[in-house]
């Protein structure tokens, strides 16, 4: 039998905007875990795949979706949260988030009940994050703590001395015009003038 992490099954995970699957431009796509790939190798992969529709901020290309208010969140929220993480929270690591655990930020009230606070689910996309096993287990230890702005996506981790230490939010698509560097600007009319 095929390995399951999170109770899914193997997957190929493959992010491309509609446009391109529509045929109406040739922005790359990634490959989960690989990286960049032509537009007509994602077409390809799409034309017998199950596909998964991921809402992105616009302005941070960040994956955006609703929560559920148990434990375990469930497949579509832990899809959700490794698609807009991508690699393990933790600054300066990069294990694949498909590889990592789903943890709690502010660690789950297992006393609390659902309608003490009906409108502030505990299991959520704001409140879960994607972390290896290895950096699981130092936040659960206390070794580190971590807060979390939702509006930029920065993750901000302090260890027992007080240091600390930001993981910024890592794109999934990025707008093509962001990769295109503007020439420089033409020297001043002045330039070569023997005065200046």
């Amino acid at each position: 039998a095929l390995p399951t992490r999170h109770g899914q099954r193997v997957a190929l995970q493959v992010t491309v905007a509609a446009t391109t699957l529509a045929g109406l431009d040739d922005h790359p796509a990634t490959l989960g875990s690989y990286g960049p790939i032509p537009a007509q190798v994602a077409r390809e992969l799409a034309q017998d795949a199950t596909w998964r529709r991921i809402l992105t901020d616009p302005t941070t290309g960040q994956a955006r979706s609703v929560g559920t208010q148990t434990y375990r969140p469930g497949a579509d929220l832990t899809r959700t949260v490794q698609a807009r993480d991508v690699t393990c929270t933790f600054p300066g690591c990069r294990q694949p988030s498909t590889r990592c655990e789903i943890d709690h930020r502010i660690p789950y009230n297992h006393t609390r009940r659902p309608s003490d606070q009906p409108h502030d689910p505990q299991t959520c996309e704001a409140n879960l994050h994607s972390l290896c096993t290895h950096h699981h287990q130092a936040k659960t230890k206390g070794w580190w703590r971590v807060t979390h702005d939702r509006h930029t996506g920065i993750s901000t981790w302090t260890d027992r001395h007080g240091l600390t230490y930001a993981r910024h939010p890592i794109p999934i698509l990025i707008a093509p015009s962001a990769l295109e560097h503007a020439p420089p600007p033409p020297p001043p009319s002045d330039w070569g003038d023997p005065r200046f």
